[in-house]
């Protein structure tokens, strides 16, 4: 078994909508010893406006992220996307991956016409290696020392803890460093809890979580969230209708016959209560499991009997559990449709075969011929995809109407004028952003700073 450590730097926080500006990632070997590595950059997409706080987190310079002799972010994303393809199936590994990077590689795919599931498809898993860094602080403490920022809280930022652990990050937020600050802790993870380890690397494939669950009536569940974790033996009470890798978990130290004769409000309100007595795991996005004969020994000695006793009373309760299923369900945030194609990642089917086999034929022939080819696409996501690829690559190959109108179409976006407001940064809100920062640096960060906010105030000049 492979892995692939890696991480992005971007021009901002709003996924799908900012972009990345540099990708490094690390192929190991099963013990983690480097095979291969790659670390490339790209230039900004026309109608991006960066963060002027991410670039100046990451020392990245205006006049280098818009020089026209660094490749096209299409060009970069081709590259990462051949190199990944070469060193599948692997196991992915980033640090807040699940949240961040993940989502800006599928999107990375996605807005250039790869199929945008590498990272978990073909044989291949992704974990995240801060929820091994949390669990691992918990359980064993004595391998993983977590600092505390200013206000006295434990800070998992990757600087910070692999600092802790003895690694010599100076150059923190450089996608590479970042990379191999990874590797560093999950080596002494490797080494120093090798049970912990284990479980983290199998439960990278969906497929074995899936199993998991479904052989395993009851067992230890571990989570993180902002203000503490939760560490305790739970059982699936069942999945959700509208998200097919959800399940809904019972925490089994919980009284569930208070519940029984609740009408449907009170059962709702009961439910939102914190600390919560179901907790939502989804099977594809590497949960911390553990089977209750192997249950960490900070929960108790030989608690596995009356655990699965508990389990098979509640679970003896079939209306009981599925009301509370159902109540679950009934919570679920609805999102509606969006007129933004890249909010429609996740929406519908993705492309039919027709479509797949047109969008690897895109990346083969020539741009001359690539406008023809973009017509042909079923899915109006990709058609759309397609010609603004072609606008930021090739625009003389397009007819003078197309051009002007998407033109139009990025101009309003950078100004914030567009019919349909999205999430993305505006030239304005930047150029606010941007005199928030200079009065708080000097040097040479403050001279970056200063090149931007005369890049931004071109921009609302155009």
């Amino acid at each position: 078994m492979s892995f692939v450590f890696y991480d992005t730097e971007t021009t901002g926080l709003a996924k799908g909508f900012d972009q990345i500006l540099q990708f490094g990632a690390i192929r190991t070997d099963g013990d983690l010893n480097e095979l291969h590595r790659i670390d490339v950059r790209s230039r900004v997409m026309p109608h991006i406006v960066p963060s002027p706080g991410a670039l100046h987190v990451t020392n990245m310079c205006i006049t280098e992220v818009t020089d026209p002799a660094r490749p096209s972010h299409y060009q970069m994303v081709c590259e990462v996307r051949a190199a990944l393809d070469g060193w599948c199936p692997s196991v992915f590994i980033g640090y807040n991956s699940m949240r961040f990077d993940e989502e800006f590689l599928r999107q990375a795919f996605y807005q250039c016409l790869h199929p945008p599931y590498l990272t978990n498809s073909s044989g291949s898993g992704r974990a995240d290696a801060l929820m091994l860094i949390r669990a691992a602080a918990v359980l064993h403490q004595d391998l993983i020392q977590v600092p505390e920022d200013e206000y006295g809280r434990p800070s998992y930022k990757l600087e910070a803890v692999a600092t802790a652990t003895g690694f010599d990050h100076v150059n923190a937020h450089d996608a590479m460093a970042d990379v191999e600050a990874t590797i560093h802790m999950c080596k002494l993870i490797k080494v120093g809890a090798p049970d912990l380890w284990s479980s983290f690397v199998r439960f990278a494939h969906k497929a074995s979580v899936t199993n998991f669950l479904a052989d395993e009536p009851a067992f230890v569940l571990f989570e993180c969230y902002p203000s503490g974790h939760f560490l305790g033996p739970v059982a699936v009470i069942g999945s959700s209708n509208s998200q097919p890798n959800l399940r809904y978990c019972f925490d089994l130290k919980r009284d569930w016959n208070s519940l029984r004769d609740l009408d449907e409000s009170c059962l709702r309100r009961a439910l939102s209560r914190s600390p919560k007595m179901i907790r939502r795991l989804k099977v594809n996005t590497n949960p911390i499991l553990f089977p209750l004969y192997d249950a960490p020994s900070c929960l108790g000695e030989d608690v596995e009997a009356e655990w699965l006793e508990r389990a098979e009373t509640f679970l003896a309760d079939e209306e009981l559990v599925e009301r509370l299923r159902s109540c679950c369900e009934a919570g679920e945030t609805i999102y509606p449709s969006s007129p933004h194609v890249e909010q429609q990642i996740y929406e519908g089917d993705f492309w039919d075969e027709d479509d797949k086999a047109r969008s690897v034929q895109f990346h083969q022939v020539p741009w001359e011929l690539r406008a023809d080819l973009v017509n042909e696409f079923a899915d109006a996501r990709l058609k759309t995809i397609g010609l603004r690829l072609i606008y930021q690559e090739r625009p003389d190959l397009l007819p003078a109407a197309t051009r002007a109108a998407m033109q139009e179409e990025f101009r309003q976006r950078i100004l914030g004028t567009c019919a349909e407001p999205g999430p993305w940064l505006i030239a304005a809100s930047a150029l606010q952003e941007v005199d928030q920062l200079i009065p708080t640096t000097a040097g040479e960060a403050r001279l970056r700073l200063e090149r931007y906010r005369a890049r931004i105030v071109e921009l609302l000049a155009a």
